[in-house]
């Protein structure tokens, strides 16, 4: 753990020097707030082929055979080592059951 810390500590001198001698000042890496985290985001939802799919229009019955659709893509995705793919499936069934009395 020492040799990390030091190595660590090595490596922050010189790149100090380095910024020094090239007039460099470090900034923070500025992203934008991806819509989909923020309160009130949307309701609806972009299925895979592009159809948008609003789960307030849908029956229960609908409601639940589509999140079994999903649950199936979800885990064929996680089986296929797709795992952004997985984790965006299942964020969206969270939403649908979030914003659907299901």
């Amino acid at each position: 753990m020492k040799r990390a810390i030091d190595e660590t500590a090595r490596r922050r001198k010189l790149q100090g020097a380095y910024n020094k001698k090239h007039s460099i000042t470090p900034q923070s890496i500025q992203k934008a707030i991806a819509d989909s985290r923020l309160a009130g985001s949307k309701k609806e939802i972009v299925d895979e082929a592009g159809q948008t799919v609003d789960p307030t229009k849908m029956s229960k019955e609908e409601i639940k055979f589509y999140l079994d659709e999903l649950e199936e893509q979800m885990d064929l995705a996680a089986k296929n080592l797709e795992f952004e793919l997985a984790a965006r499936i299942r964020d969206r069934i969270n939403e649908i059951k979030k914003n659907s009395a299901v």
